[in-house]
């Protein structure tokens, strides 16, 4: 069963429309208020060692391949990158589409606890539109960063943000939003940018390590960004019984592992266990 996080009642106050009736929420419904530091955070002082040489390579390769297709093609390759970027414009529009109609909107007047740390977050990070965020059914915590079109969009399992704020610490949810909003504010859901992260899999590690520096940053708490992380590997059901003082032990023996390092080669993702000892560094 999922836990609740606060008691609920039946509300006795409802506006009648025909037939239905809509169920006004009560203050002892709403998420709790998650309060963090105010100070503004320079993503790009967070970068992981290495992420800048490899996006610099990254972007070098991409420039000399569309100067060798213009050249080879004789002008009918970049026609073809065109008509191609034009279809990933409506292809957008159809996914941003689909997911308005298949997740729940978060904004002012719809949980607008997490609203405000997004607002918050956004403003922080000197970001000039903050991105729209999407809660959406799944049994697996989890998010992700989007770009369609000219829109950023951050979407959350619900088993994501219940599993947070049930934790030991509910500011475990700040950590898991702001790992998604700096890979906003570094650039990474752009096309090309998200191309590069696909191809070039040390990139991509280092790009989530440099989300997880920056997410630490804004919460302003080496513990819940650890919860937050720790939620990836058992759960919310089991998130409550981790003795992190084992966790953290066996953070340090992965994360000075060199077989770790081996096994992770081929992953866009570095191994959770080498996150949690990055993030339990000051």
């Amino acid at each position: 069963m999922r836990p609740q996080f606060v008691p609920t009642q039946q509300s006795k106050a409802q506006a009648q429309f025909g037939n239905s009736a809509i169920v006004a929420p009560l203050p002892d419904t709403q998420l709790p208020k998650l309060e963090f530091p105010s100070d503004n955070v320079d993503p790009n002082q967070y970068l992981t060692p290495g992420a800048g040489f490899y996006a610099m390579l990254g972007w070098g390769a991409l420039a000399i391949a569309v100067i060798v297709t213009a050249v080879t093609t004789m002008g009918l390759g970049l026609l073809g990158l065109a008509a191609g970027a034009i279809g990933a414009y409506f292809a957008a529009k159809k996914a941003r589409a689909y997911i308005r109609g298949s997740a729940i909107h978060v904004t002012q007047e719809q949980m607008p606890e997490i609203h405000a740390v997004v607002q918050d977050f956004a403003q922080r990070l000197g970001m000039q539109e903050a991105p729209e965020l999407y809660l959406a059914e799944d049994s697996v915590a989890n998010g992700i960063a989007v770009k369609l079109g000219k829109k950023n969009i951050v979407i959350l399992t619900d088993d994501a943000v219940w599993g947070a704020l049930a934790s030991p610490n509910p500011k475990a949810l700040g950590f898991i939003i702001g790992h998604e909003m700096a890979h906003i504010a570094l650039g990474h859901t752009g096309a090309v940018r998200s191309m590069m992260r696909a191809v070039m899999r040390p990139l991509a590690r280092l790009d989530e390590m440099s989300a997880d520096n920056v997410a630490k940053a804004l919460v302003g708490d080496s513990k819940a960004a650890v919860q937050g992380l720790a939620l990836l590997t058992v759960g919310p059901q089991l998130l409550r019984h981790l003795n992190i003082n084992a966790l953290a032990e066996q953070a340090r023996e992965v994360a000075g592992s060199k077989l770790s390092k081996k096994a992770e080669r081929n992953l866009t993702h570095p191994l959770l266990l080498r996150r949690i000892d990055n993030v339990m560094r000051d």
